[in-house]
């Protein structure tokens, strides 16, 4: 039987292990006639037929899709809902699986970079009211789209309002994986480098889509998050052990030639 068939058997059984009744029964029973069939159209059928009764389970956790993908295993998805000053806005994450090997990627609204870009550049003095309620942020978009020669629309508005939320509001382009609770930790290794994460379920390290382009905003990433641990800024000792809430924070602010760095490890509650 072909290697990504194999695989995904594995992993179908690895993730509903735990279930009980006839359900998770006859699931385990598929499976065993997956890994014994050599025909691999016949695997195929079997292997989706597996899936058909895992339905039965997936519909008790709505908001976690799980698919079946002929070359790319187990693809699962799930939103990551944020909320910040009474804002809240959605990005949804992905496990994919390319080559043997599982990423997660983060998909949010897709727009033009250059709308959100320039329109985070024409707001300077704001409240957090101002970006998540009235016309304040509708105006700059409209301006932003004016000055790159865009043509604006009203659905614009809501797909800025995610990115400029996430970015003045809160931690940038690393806050879903903040929020998202089964990650376990995320180390980031200086810029031009995707970040990795640690996933529930899943037992090797996973890349992600998610990448700092310059070592600035790592450095101002650092410092939120000492700032919002209510710690202070020393630059003559570079190295930072911060705790938020339950994620410890380890971060590397980087001196002459060397790039910051950090790994984030949430604590979990039993």
């Amino acid at each position: 039987m072909a290697d990504n068939l194999i695989s995904a058997t594995k992993e179908i059984k690895f993730i509903f292990n735990r279930n009980e009744g006839d359900a998770g029964k006859r699931v385990n029973e598929v499976l065993d006639m997956v890994q014994k069939e050599q025909d691999k159209r016949r695997a195929k059928i079997l292997l989706n037929l597996a899936y058909a009764v895992l339905k039965t389970k997936v519909k008790e956790e709505p908001e976690r899709k799980v698919h079946l993908m002929d070359e790319g295993g187990i693809i699962e998805e799930h939103p990551i809902v944020m909320h910040r000053n009474g804002c809240s806005y959605q990005i949804n994450i992905k496990l994919v699986k390319e080559n043997g090997r599982i990423k997660a990627l983060l998909f949010g609204p897709q727009i033009e970079p250059k709308i959100v870009f320039e329109t985070r550049r024409l707001i300077r003095n704001f409240k957090s009211n101002d970006l998540c309620h009235g016309n304040f942020l509708a105006s700059k978009v409209k301006e932003a789209c004016l000055r790159i020669g865009f043509k604006f629309n009203e659905s614009l508005v809501e797909k800025v309002r995610v990115y400029i939320i996430r970015d003045l509001l809160g931690f940038g382009r690393i806050e879903p994986l903040l929020y998202d609770p089964r990650v376990r930790f995320i180390k980031c290794d200086g810029p031009g480098k995707f970040l990795k994460i640690g996933y529930a379920d899943y037992s090797d390290e996973i890349e992600t889509n998610v990448i700092y382009p310059v070592n600035e905003e790592i450095e101002l990433f650092v410092k939120k998050i000492i700032l919002a641990a209510k710690k202070r800024i020393n630059l003559k000792q570079p190295i930072f052990n911060v705790q938020v809430g339950n994620l410890t924070m380890r971060a590397t602010i980087g001196k002459g030639r060397s790039y910051a760095k950090f790994t984030i490890t949430r604590t979990i509650v039993f």
